[in-house]
């Protein structure tokens, strides 16, 4: 009888050691499907049913100079004066750099001048963490003028089992509305909205917004930052990009650091690729 308890017991600790542990990227997955938002209705009930009319009128009052208030300052803190701030007119670049020191927007000596420019910047980076987690990262822009453009990342994730060959695979797309903000020669600084879709078997999407910008220096050389900050299914996805370009006419080469957050897992990568203007 112990001899069957033993081989058992042996039998077990030899499955589990050899049996496929669980990667980051199937906890992530599993953080987002299973996620429960726990909704608690909680029945508010207002004893004060006596009101004033006269205090019902101050409430409203103060709701409207807030609303006001409120509106002029995300007016002319994520949109801007059109009237008073040239650089809002600045007109887009065929590529960065085309022009010494120039990098997305020309300069405010040429404001309103010409036509609009239709442009889409292209980037792709391989992402590497270690020998079992690397992936992918493709960026696309759509500027179809200045004034706002579209963007849409997909990142394709793999981890490999440390024990086994087996693989994990998570798909991750963001569309985003985008404003530039500030449109100055050498910097730009914008705000994002929109969209964060995790496919694979997941299939679950929501609400995301961003910051982002880009600096230009010297005659080929620019730093960027872009994050995102998204909830899927309750769950935070978030995203973290920091790197450098070196730019050559219409194509650039990148180097820079990359981190995702998908459920309780973080994932830091080191990505390295290039980039075209069209």
């Amino acid at each position: 009888m112990k001899k069957i308890t033993l081989f058992s017991l042996s039998f077990i600790v030899l499955f589990s050691w050899f049996s496929p542990a669980q990667t980051r990227l199937e906890q992530s997955k599993s953080d987002v499907k299973s996620s429960s938002s726990t909704t608690q209705s909680s029945s508010t009930t207002n004893s004060n049913t006596s009101r004033t009319s006269s205090s019902n009128n101050t409430e409203s009052t103060l709701a409207e100079v807030f609303l006001d208030v409120a509106s002029v300052v995300f007016y002319y803190s994520f949109i801007g004066d059109y009237k008073n701030e040239n650089h809002l007119y600045s007109r887009l670049t065929p590529y960065p750099f085309k022009d010494p020191g120039v990098g997305n927007y020309e300069s405010v000596d040429t404001v309103k001048t010409g036509k609009n420019r239709f442009r889409v910047d292209f980037d792709n980076k391989f992402l590497y963490s270690d020998s079992q987690l690397y992936g992918n990262h493709i960026n696309l822009k759509i500027r179809p003028f200045q004034y706002f453009y579209l963007t849409s990342d997909y990142h394709a994730l793999t981890e490999k089992s440390a024990f086994t060959n087996y693989k994990t695979h998570l798909s991750l797309f963001q569309f985003h509305f985008n404003y530039d903000r500030v449109r100055l020669a050498n910097f730009n600084l914008g705000w994002s909205i929109g969209a964060t879709y995790i496919a694979s078997d997941v299939q679950k999407s929501g609400v995301s917004v961003g910051l982002n910008a880009e600096g230009f220096f010297g005659k080929r050389f620019s730093v960027f930052a872009n994050s995102k900050w998204s909830k899927v299914n309750s769950q935070p996805v978030n995203f973290l990009e920091m790197g450098g370009k070196v730019h050559s006419k219409n194509y650039y080469f990148t180097l820079g650091f990359e981190r995702l957050k998908i459920g309780r897992p973080n994932y830091n990568f080191i990505g390295l690729g290039g980039g075209l203007y069209f």
